[in-house]
């Protein structure tokens, strides 16, 4: 029986390989996955998953509270003319490695 990589591990030694050449690469392929997660973070995630009002799914786009705290965090950060300065524009994405391939790459 042979073991193969997995994709995002093929991915991951790929973008090892070119570092090591001194190309810079961004990689998506995986989290980092050798960190363990902070206890606070862990400890916010176990009260969350306790209150009923986090056993459905939210909006698409994120409930108000969420995206109005978005929109004003943004708002020192971001030009007038840009978006995520008003509470309508920020949109919450699932996982990070998918948001910044959205923000980053063309379409």
């Amino acid at each position: 029986m042979t073991v193969t990589l997995s994709p995002t591990a093929q991915l991951r030694q790929r973008a090892a390989a070119l570092r090591r050449t001194g190309i810079r690469v961004i990689d998506f392929s995986a989290g980092e996955l050798d960190l363990p997660t902070p206890d606070h973070v862990v400890d916010a995630a176990v009260a969350a998953a306790h209150r009923p009002e986090n056993h459905r799914y939210g909006p698409t786009a994120g409930n108000a509270q969420l995206r109005a705290a978005v929109a004003e965090r943004l708002g020192a950060r971001v030009p007038q003319d840009r978006p995520g300065r008003r509470a309508d524009h920020p949109r919450r994405q699932a996982g990070p490695v998918r948001c910044l391939q959205r923000t980053a790459l063309p379409r």
